[in-house]
């Protein structure tokens, strides 16, 4: 069943497809930049955009073009051409072979006022307007000087015209002036009355003097025409700024906005708008054009230079610009959505004021204000929403959207307004975390809004026409519309970050026709176009022998044993031989060196087997071997070799690299072929480029990131599954979050009363006391849908009348729509079809949107109608007795995390410290594990693994001293010597004892 939420819309003028409508402005700004250029008497000779032809020894691409821009002034050639990143489905990067995502920059117009200081920015240098106490009272902040700004405005428009203006012959103004503008007319007022005699010159001479450092030397004139100068250049460069002056003056904006009292709040949106082509490439373009302005203005022989990969390098190593690890459909819509304070011409994350991080009622209808991450980031991420009104200008529209939407994260959770917003922040966090399960179920509750904005992931293939598949292999298919247009998906595996992978279903076969819409081909993350990532669990919420103490959860052995729980996961095999090593055969019958595409190698199994060769006797191999074995059972999905350098001694070796760089090669040219058949010569090019297709075109010089490869690199990959174990970390949609302390087996996990058994048992603190009730909604919905299918296939198998079916059906949806003008019950009444069998029933789908959703009085109601039970008495075969208090029991929506057992055990000490605080770096990619907190330490005393404990509080934790120490004693044990100096005041301890001094306790007491 589909139902649409009419409070969604899917309009294609959304926020994802903002960064190609950017993307396609590009020349059309720049050439609006590069004005100046030409009023200098430059003639522009060339200006267009040219495809860059990589490399193709380079394994890890940059994707990128040339933007030529040429100019002559008689025999003088200036040539301000740079590269910038070619924008792949149109919100990617690819940097180094690496997809990478430009958020967007949330960023103030131009005048904003900090502090009741008036700023603005541009992207040359800032302005501000500031106050003083002496005189003159108003000045402006400008190039690092403070300069009175009555003395700017006189050498601007002259003494006259600013005498008419302002009639400074008559002005009078009492007391010190109540507004900035008055405080201005007094300081014009009394420079005119200091100043009569003075010329436009002498005022210039005075202004010049700000900027010169000798006085005697320099002509101070000069500077200040040099510095009005620049003033009336600010806003001939930056376009993107100059749309927001009502005058088209920096002196004139100021005036107006003194004069009419104008305010713009820092915090308010709408003296806010979005950035993204602008701070990767116009900032960059306006500087140079500005800078090349000032530098060659009064030169007979012009020069200048750039760099003309600056903006490819802004790309590689900016914050803003961020790796696209999305590990599941939820990550990526979140990551093309996300919009940030931080960046070029903004804040760093250490500077970013309180106030700009809270909510603001401006932020309702644009931004989601529950989806932002939490410690540093919060308040400093957050998610645009999806169809937030923006102008041409990228500011935010006046107009809010009518209803209170949320961000495609948020949206996914069912009762969501019976959740308090901190958890639904940890939501949406979690669900970004949840990695690729081996099968996913869809939610027995869900929230309706699975299936939004789906088809600008790359989780999903949708077919943009009508059409025929033409070409289809195991990565990529081939597609030709009605229209003679043709397209290509990739469908191979998809490998990300930390091991977490993504593989695809197909859909369709060649000679398959399609309609537009129609999906070819959807992750596994995915199921007709709706977004899936977890497991209907059957949960009873309860205490239990305190394994699920604080967050622990407890799960049936069944799980585990059924693969319920059992995550997809990709291993890096890769390695490099040097050309004075060779392969062993990995077999007797024949000789095979790696793995091939399909194998399966069993845990410990070698995949490569080294050895040096002596060059001084040709004819035998001497030394031990060495193994590179794999760490669990692996299916083999890909084996390629980059060849540079091998060893050709050895015949079989020598041989078999050949046929494999032939066979590599030959494979490649087939594919090429084919693609060449269905694309022009153009699209031909573009997709090799952008798919990295001529990899094997040629070998001895292939190089990873610049650098060539000594010998032969070896690209083996592979995928393996891991089953759940304790120490793993599972979530659900509302924010509910634990590590699994135990797993029982299904004999001795509690029992209905018909003796089926649970399936999960998490904690009753962990709802009540985080606020987030909306799961309890969810279990008592599920026990009611569960009963109301099993009430429908009782009145099928009895033979009952089909339209009483019906009607009992439509009664119970009634009674659970709680959607403005029963848009639900609508939509869920035109898809029952004639006669309701059991495939229908099991297909039933149970919706709660956002802000919609079921409420107490209706949940009860549907109870009585299907005479669920909410609670049940359990029994509990270890006590071999029922449990006392009845328990409440339903399903629940699980998903696994990236959080894995065997992941955090091998990162605990084992990386970089601090240098500052000698501490465990944090994060994945530092390796970093943490210091033990509170629950840690009395999970460890509860089950009195004391030298456990020990071993986690100093040699594998955060005491330096003793850790050094103990690696001192392991290489050279001498039991009668002790070092006495020895401080063994682990770090936690050390933090413990500060608070208590803060809080003024004595830590002897």
């Amino acid at each position: 069943m589909i139902f649409k939420n009419p409070y969604y819309s899917l309009e294609e003028d959304n926020i994802f497809n903002l960064r190609k409508k950017e993307y396609d402005s590009i020349p059309t700004k720049v050439r609006r930049i590069i004005r100046p250029i030409e009023e200098m008497g430059f003639e522009l000779t060339d200006f267009k955009i040219k495809d860059v032809k990589n490399s193709s020894f380079e394994l890890q691409k940059t994707i990128k073009d040339n933007f030529i821009i040429k100019f002559k002034n008689e025999n003088h050639i200036i040539d301000l051409s740079f590269y910038i990143p070619r924008l792949i489905d149109n919100n990617y990067f690819i940097i180094n072979g690496m997809r990478k995502v430009p958020l967007f920059q949330l960023f103030d117009i131009p005048m904003v006022e900090k502090n009741n200081i008036l700023k603005i920015r541009t992207n040359i240098f800032p302005i501000s307007l500031i106050e003083k106490e002496e005189i003159p009272r108003i000045r402006l902040n400008i190039l690092k000087k403070s300069i009175p700004l009555a003395l700017i405005l006189f050498c601007y428009y002259g003494p006259q015209s600013i005498i008419k203006r302002f009639d400074l012959d008559n002005i009078n103004i009492q007391g010190d002036g109540n507004t900035q503008y008055e405080k201005l007319l007094m300081d014009l007022k009394e420079y005119f009355e200091s100043s009569k005699d003075y010329t436009k010159d002498d005022f210039l001479a005075e202004l010049g003097r700000h900027f010169t450092n000798t006085r005697i030397i320099e002509d101070p004139k000069q500077k200040a025409i040099g510095f009005l100068y620049i003033l009336d250049l600010i806003l001939q460069c930056d376009i993107d700024n100059e749309r927001f002056f009502e005058t088209g003056n920096v002196l004139e904006e100021i005036i107006n906005i003194l004069k009419n009292n104008k305010k713009f709040s820092d915090i308010d949106l709408i003296n806010r708008r979005i950035r993204f082509i602008e701070y990767i490439i116009l900032s960059e373009m306006i500087k140079t054009v500005f800078d090349f302005y000032i530098t060659n203005k009064d030169k007979k022989k012009p020069k200048f230079n750039i760099n003309s990969n600056r903006v490819i390098s802004n790309c590689n190593v900016s914050d803003i610009v961020q790796f696209d690890f999305s590990i599941n459909p939820i990550d990526e819509l979140t990551k093309l959505s996300r919009v940030t304070l931080l960046g070029p011409g903004g804040f760093g994350r250490e500077n970013v004021p309180e106030h700009l991080r809270d909510m603001h009622e401006s932020m309702f209808g644009r931004i989601c204000v529950v989806d932002t991450p939490d410690r540093d980031n919060c308040g400093v991420l957050h998610c645009l929403l999806p169809n937030t009104k923006l102008d041409e200008n990228l500011k935010f529209d006046e107009n809010v959207l009518e209803k209170q939407i949320i961000s495609p994260a948020v949206s996914l959770v069912p009762f969501l307004s019976n959740n308090d917003q901190t958890r639904l922040q940890m939501a949406a966090s979690q669900m970004r975390q949840s990695i690729m399960l081996k099968n996913f179920d869809d939610p027995i509750v869900s929230s309706g809004c699975e299936g939004l904005y789906t088809k600008e992931t790359q989780f999903i293939k949708y077919a943009k026409k009508d059409g025929e598949v033409v070409y289809i292999d195991t990565n990529f298919i081939i597609v030709k519309y009605v229209d003679n247009s043709t397209d290509i998906f990739d469908i191979s595996y998809r490998k990300i970050f930390v091991g977490n992978m993504d593989f695809y279903i197909i859909n369709v076969k060649q000679g398959d026709k399609f309609k537009k819409g129609d999906i070819l081909a959807e992750s596994n993350f995915s199921h007709n176009g709706n977004i899936v990532f977890g497991k209907n669990l059957l949960t009873a919420i309860m205490p239990f022998y305190g394994y699920n103490y604080e967050d622990g959860i407890i799960i049936s052995e069944e799980l585990v044993k059924n693969n319920s729980l059992t995550s997809v996961h990709y291993e890096d095999l890769s390695f490099t031989l040097p050309s004075n090593k060779l392969l062993l055969t990995l077999n007797k019958e024949n000789y095979k060196p790696i793995p091939s595409p399909g194998d399966f190698l069993d845990q410990n199994e070698p995949y490569a087997i080294i050895r040096e060769f002596n060059e001084n006797d040709f004819n035998r191999i001497f030394g031990e071997s060495l193994e590179l074995k794999a760490k669990k059972r692996i299916y083999v999905t890909e084996c390629n070799i980059y060849a540079n350098e091998w060893n050709k001694e050895t015949t079989e070796f020598k041989t078999w690299v050949e046929l494999k760089i032939n066979s590599q090669r030959e494979e490649e040219k087939k594919f090429l072929k084919n693609l060449k058949n269905h694309f022009s010569n153009e699209d031909f090019k573009k997709i090799i480029k952008e798919k990295n297709l001529n990899k094997f075109g040629k070998h001895g010089k292939y190089k990873i990131k610049g650098e060539e490869i000594k010998g032969i690199y070896f690209e083996i990959f592979g995928v393996y599954f891991r089953k759940i174990q304790i120490g793993d970390k599972l979530g659900n949609r509302h924010g509910n979050k634990g590590v699994i302390s135990n797993i029982y087996p299904k004999e001795k996990m509690p029992r209905l009363p018909d003796g089926k058994p649970i399936e999960i048992i998490i904690n009753p603190l962990g709802i009540i006391s985080r606020m987030n009730v909306g799961q309890l909604y969810e279990l008592h919905m599920s026990v009611v849908i569960n009963d109301l299918k099993n009430i429908l296939m009782k009145k099928i198998e009895d033979g009952e009348n089909q339209t009483q079916i019906k009607e009992y059906l439509k009664e119970f949806i009634s009674i659970i729509d709680n959607t403005e003008n029963g848009w639900f019950s609508n939509q869920f009444f035109d898809q029952i079809p004639e006669i309701i069998d059991e495939n229908f029933v099991n297909e039933i789908k149970i919706i709660q949107p956002p802000f919609e959703s079921t409420n107490y009085e209706k949940l009860m109601k549907a109870k009585k109608f299907t005479n669920s039970k909410f609670k049940q008495k359990l029994f509990d075969p270890a006590s071999n007795n029922f449990i006392q208090n009845e328990i409440s029991v339903g399903h629940m929506y699980f998903f696994k995390t990236t959080h894995i057992a065997e992941e955090k055990l091998a990162a605990r000490g084992i990386g970089p410290y601090t240098k500052r605080t000698l501490q465990p770096l944090k994060g994945k990619k530092n390796r970093g594990g943490q210091r033990l907190g509170e629950m840690e330490v009395s999970c460890l005393i509860a089950h009195d693994a004391k030298e456990n404990l020990k071993e986690c509080l100093t040699k594998k934790s955060d005491s330096i001293d003793l850790k050094n120490e103990w690696l001192k004693n392991e290489i050279n044990p001498n039991p009668f010597i002790k070092n006495e100096d020895i401080d063994e005041t682990i770090e936690s301890t050390r933090i413990l004892e500060s608070y208590l001094t803060v809080i003024g306790v004595d830590k002897n007491d």
